[in-house]
C-alpha cells in the first residue's frame, strides 16, 4: 500500500528516524561503552527494523482508517447542517404565512365584533365616551340652571330663603 501527501511523507521520515537508535549503552564485566548513533548489527538490526516497520504499518493503517471515519463524520455533519438549514427556511416561510393569516383573522374578528355591536345595540367605546361627556355637560348645565332658579326664587319669594 502506497501513501501520498504531506502526512505520508512526515510519517515516512518519522519511521526512518525511529529505525536507528540515538544512544546505545552496553555493559560487560570487563568494561562499559556508550555510543551515539552507533552502526547497527546487520542481523539484529534487520529483525528490529522489520518489527518496527510492521508496527509503523499498523499505525498507518489505523491512522488512515481514523481519517476515513473523520471524513465520513464530517460529511454526515454537513448533511445534517444542510437539512437543518432547509428546515429553518421552511419554518421561516411557515411563520410568515401564519403571521399574515393571523392578521386576517384579527381583521375578521374585529369586523365581526362591530357587526355584533350594531345588531345587539351595544355602543362602541367612542359612543360611550360621547354619551358620558354629554351627560356631564348637561349635568353641569342643569346644576347651574337649578342654582339660578333657586336664587331667583329666594329673591322674589323671601320666605323661601329662610
Amino acid at each position: 500500500m502506497e501513501f501520498r501527501g504531506r502526512i505520508a511523507k512526515l510519517l515516512h521520515q518519522f519511521v526512518l528516524a525511529m529505525k536507528r537508535p540515538a544512544l546505545v549503552i552496553r555493559a560487560s564485566p570487563d568494561h562499559a561503552s556508550v555510543s551515539f548513533y552507533p552502526k547497527e548489527d546487520p542481523v539484529e538490526g534487520i529483525d528490529e527494523r522489520i518489527a518496527k516497520i510492521e508496527i509503523a504499518k499498523e499505525l498507518l493503517i489505523q491512522a488512515v482508517a481514523t481519517m476515513d471515519d473523520l471524513r465520513k463524520t464530517a460529511e454526515s455533519n454537513k448533511r445534517e447542517v444542510r437539512a437543518t438549514l432547509a428546515q429553518l427556511q421552511e419554518v421561516g416561510g411557515k411563520r410568515e404565512a401564519a403571521k399574515s393569516e393571523l392578521m386576517q383573522v384579527r381583521r375578521l374578528a374585529s369586523a365581526d365584533i362591530e357587526v355584533f355591536r350594531k345588531v345587539a345595540g351595544i355602543p362602541s367605546p367612542a359612543q360611550i365616551r360621547r354619551e358620558r361627556l354629554l351627560g356631564f355637560v348637561l349635568g353641569v348645565l342643569a346644576s347651574i340652571a337649578a342654582t339660578a332658579i333657586w336664587w331667583l326664587a329666594s329673591r322674589y319669594f323671601p320666605t323661601l330663603g329662610s
